[in-house]
């Protein structure tokens, strides 16, 4: 793996969309959560895959947990890190 670093960038939403990657972030109640997620199609369930519309805060990253089977989201800004 990887460290590379706690900045959101192009080069991170791409890697994401191709790759899992772990990323720990600081949840609203100030807790730090660690995540296993992806957003490539290949990993997530066709039954729970995205059907278009979803409209959402350009500063929110959407993703699959891959440990909860589920999607999850945070807020680019409490990224602390994240390693692929």
């Amino acid at each position: 793996m990887n460290n590379v670093g706690n900045k959101f960038t192009s080069e991170t939403d791409t890697i994401l969309k191709n790759f899992e990657i772990r990323i720990i972030f600081r949840k609203k109640d100030g807790t730090l959560r660690k995540m296993l997620c992806t957003q490539d199609f290949n990993k997530i369930p066709v039954d729970r895959q995205p059907k278009g519309g979803y409209h959402h805060n350009p500063e929110q990253v959407r993703v699959w947990d891959l440990e909860k089977n589920d999607w999850r989201s945070f807020l680019k800004s409490s990224i602390i890190g994240w390693t692929f």
